[in-house]
C-alpha cells in the first residue's frame, strides 16, 4: 500500500473520479445514490498532516445536472450547490450539485495510491464559492423567532420575485435596525433594509436591470403586506437598493447579513423550537 506523505498531490478542489472512488466507496454511501464524482474539501493543511494526526480527508460528492438553477448558484442557499466543473480536455464547463449533508470522510491510506482527475478540474472561482459555501452552514445568521413569525406573510412572494431573477442576483443582504421588537417588548415594526447585490459579469448592464425589476417587485409585495392606511406595520421596509458585486466594500458585508434561499433560521432568547421548514 502506498504511504501517504506531504508531497501528496492531493488538494482541496482536487477532484476523484466515480471509479475510483466507486473502489474504496463501500460503507460510506447509499448504495442507490449517484454520484459523478467527489471533490476533497479538506484544508490544504490537514491534507498534508501526516496520518497519525490527521487520518482522513473530507470530500464532497457531485453530480452532474442538466441546467443550473440560479437560486442555487454563489452559495446562496446553505444545503444546496450548483456549481461549474472544467473538462480539462474541452474547456467546457459543466454544472454540478452538491449536498452539505453528503460529506464524506476517506481514510488517507486508501487514497495514497490514487491521483486527481485529469479530466476535471474547478477553477480558482469556483473553488472560492465551494469553500464560502461550505463555510456558510457554519455561521448562516439566525432570524429571532418574531421576526421569522412577521416576515411569513411575505416570504413566499418574496421568493417568487428571487428565483425570476436569481441568475442576475448573486447575494441578498439584510440590515435589521437596532429598534428590536423583542428587545423593547415593543409592537413596533422591525425596520428592514434590503440590499440586492447583482453580478457584475459576465453582463453587468443586464443584471443591474433585472435587480431594478426586482427591487420594484420587492417594494410592491412589502407595501402590499405591510403597509395600511399610510402606517407600516410588523415590518417596515425602510428601503430596498441595488448594488453590484463589485461596488461591495467588505466592511458593508460584515455589517448586512445575508438572507439564504432556504429559509430563516431562529434565534430567541430563551430559544424556542426549530420549524420544520427551516430544519
Amino acid at each position: 500500500m502506498a504511504e501517504w506523505t506531504r508531497s501528496t498531490p492531493w488538494r482541496q478542489g482536487s477532484i476523484l473520479d466515480q471509479e475510483t472512488f466507486r473502489e474504496f466507496a463501500t460503507g460510506r454511501l447509499d448504495p442507490s445514490q449517484r454520484v459523478d464524482f467527489v471533490v476533497i474539501v479538506s484544508h490544504d493543511c490537514d491534507i498534508a498532516a501526516n496520518p497519525a494526526i490527521e487520518s482522513i480527508v473530507e470530500a464532497i460528492p457531485g453530480t452532474f445536472i442538466e441546467k443550473e438553477d440560479g437560486s442555487l448558484t454563489h452559495a446562496k442557499e446553505a444545503r444546496r450547490l450548483h456549481l461549474g466543473v472544467t473538462n480539462v480536455s474541452s474547456g467546457k464547463l459543466r454544472f454540478a450539485e452538491f449536498r452539505a449533508t453528503e460529506k464524506v470522510q476517506i481514510p488517507k491510506e486508501s487514497l495514497a495510491g490514487y491521483s486527481p482527475s485529469s479530466e476535471s478540474s474547478l477553477a480558482s472561482k469556483e473553488l472560492q464559492i465551494l469553500r464560502r459555501w461550505l463555510a456558510a452552514r457554519y455561521r448562516r445568521h439566525a432570524f429571532s423567532d418574531e421576526f421569522e413569525a412577521r416576515f411569513d406573510r411575505v416570504e413566499k412572494k418574496f421568493r417568487e420575485i428571487l428565483k425570476s431573477s436569481s441568475t442576475h442576483l448573486r447575494a441578498i443582504l439584510f440590515d435589521l435596525h437596532d429598534s428590536d421588537p423583542d428587545a423593547t417588548n415593543s409592537d413596533g415594526p422591525y425596520v428592514l433594509d434590503i440590499y440586492l447585490v447583482y453580478t457584475s459579469a459576465p453582463n453587468a448592464e443586464e443584471s443591474r436591470k433585472s435587480a431594478e425589476i426586482t427591487k420594484a417587485k420587492i417594494d410592491k409585495a412589502f407595501m402590499d403586506k405591510y403597509k395600511s392606511s399610510g402606517q407600516w406595520e410588523a415590518i417596515e421596509l425602510g428601503s430596498c437598493d441595488i448594488l453590484s458585486d463589485s461596488a461591495l466594500t467588505y466592511a458593508q458585508y460584515l455589517d448586512l447579513v445575508e438572507w439564504r434561499a432556504e429559509g430563516l433560521s431562529l434565534k430567541s432568547d430563551p430559544f424556542g423550537p426549530m420549524s420544520e421548514e427551516n430544519s
